[in-house]
């Protein structure tokens, strides 16, 4: 056969359907090329040889023949010489989803373990399913323009499927696998649980957010109460207090840990709908992720560590470099240096910059006055107080509240 023939049925088939195009010579095909176009395994791959090799002794020349394999697999071949041993195969594919009764049929007449099962079914989900008219008439096309012949055989059908075994034996492998498939479904999941909690840890939004993903695959189904509304809100719960041991272990201050964990428990009883409640996973993720990242002390020393918290808790109080000092127990010439090398500021930098930030928060939540939150972050002189806004922020809290 030309090559030029054999791409340009080639381009008919891909363009047409989705499954594989394959051209065998000789008597001994290359069965890498089989097993690299679809096969999974070296059951399917010794299964599929096992059925070609019949193929070739019953085919007749021209002939367009359908084949079952004993794993309910279809494929579509045309015999273009007998002599040859020349044929185009179109495969696999399937006519119908596999039903679990049927897996069962094939991992016992093959002596195969329940832990096959899965396999199985993975590999069924990636063939595609078309009806037989479909790919008898795309056969029928490629064998007039291949072959140029006024009269052909009949179509012919090779059944390879085993014998289906008793229904009760059946019923309860059936039983079995999907038990084993549910095990092997918790172990998954919990597999990914812990790589959401380690993402939170880090702090790393993107990657948390990509995982949570996933795990929404294998945690559907997961039945805590029988009223919807309360099973999800339970979920969130446990969602919640996962989350916060994350963040716990990532470095995060218990004050801090308590304070979203508590929010977000009042919003989560609160909602009254599933669309609500479904809104909030991605919401309490980010906002677990973001906590770690602005306010994670785990990549500090004990002192530095102590200092920082203490500085974060009481912006709204007199804070100096001794004060700070004295509360970590160690001398100010010692802190100042430890925590320019840790930090990479000043100690006063650090607090002006915190006392900003918790400054920005109350222009944005509130309408109190900017004497007020100057005030409240610890910053008496309200011309000194503008000063620095300006410094970190570029405008005065004045301009930034009218921007809001």
């Amino acid at each position: 056969m030309k090559t030029k023939q054999l791409n340009l049925m080639k381009q008919l088939v891909t363009r047409c359907i989705t499954t594989n195009f394959m051209y065998f010579l000789g008597p001994h095909p290359d069965i890498m090329q089989c097993q690299n176009a679809f096969f999974q395994s070296t059951y399917l791959m010794d299964d599929f040889m096992e059925c070609l090799k019949n193929y070739q002794a019953e085919c007749e020349a021209y002939g367009i023949t359908t084949i079952i394999t004993s794993y309910h697999v279809y494929f579509t071949a045309i015999c273009l010489s007998k002599e040859k041993k020349e044929y185009l195969f179109l495969g696999p594919f399937l006519d119908c989803s596999i039903a679990d009764s049927v897996i069962y049929d094939m991992i016992k007449g093959h002596g195969l373990t329940i832990e096959y099962a899965r396999k199985l079914k993975g590999y069924y989900d990636s063939i595609p399913i078309y009806d037989m008219s479909h790919i008898s008439g795309i056969c029928e096309v490629m064998r007039n323009e291949l072959l140029n012949k006024e009269e052909y055989p009949k179509n012919a059908f090779l059944d390879y499927r085993m014998t289906p075994k008793d229904e009760q034996d059946g019923i309860a492998f059936k039983l079995e696998m999907e038990k084993n498939i549910d095990y092997q479904r918790v172990e998954k999941r919990y597999e990914v649980e812990a790589k959401v909690l380690a993402a939170i840890e880090e702090g790393n939004l993107p990657k948390a957010q990509e995982i949570a993903r996933e795990f929404a695959t294998y945690s559907d189904g997961m039945v805590r109460a029988k009223d919807p509304i309360r099973n999800t809100k339970n979920l969130l719960i446990v969602g919640n207090t996962l989350y916060r041991k994350a963040a716990q272990s990532g470095g995060v201050h218990p004050v801090y840990l308590d304070e979203i964990s508590a929010k977000w428990a009042v919003k989560i009883e609160q909602a009254n709908s599933e669309e609500a409640l479904v809104a909030i996973w991605p919401r309490l993720l980010r906002a677990y992720c973001l906590l770690v990242r602005n306010h994670s002390l785990a990549q500090y020393s004990p002192i530095v560590r102590r200092a920082v918290t203490h500085i974060s808790l009481n912006l709204g109080t007199p804070l100096s470099v001794a004060e700070v000092a004295k509360e970590v127990n160690v001398c100010p010439d010692y802190l100042t240096r430890l925590f320019k090398k840790e930090v990479g500021e000043s100690v006063i930098t650090f607090i002006n910059k915190k006392r900003i930030e918790a400054s920005l928060k109350l222009l944005n939540t509130t309408n109190l006055p900017i004497q007020t939150i100057g005030d409240m972050v610890g910053i008496n002189d309200t011309s000194y107080y503008n000063k620095l806004f300006k410094k970190h922020i570029g405008m005065a809290p004045k301009q930034y509240r009218e921007k809001l």
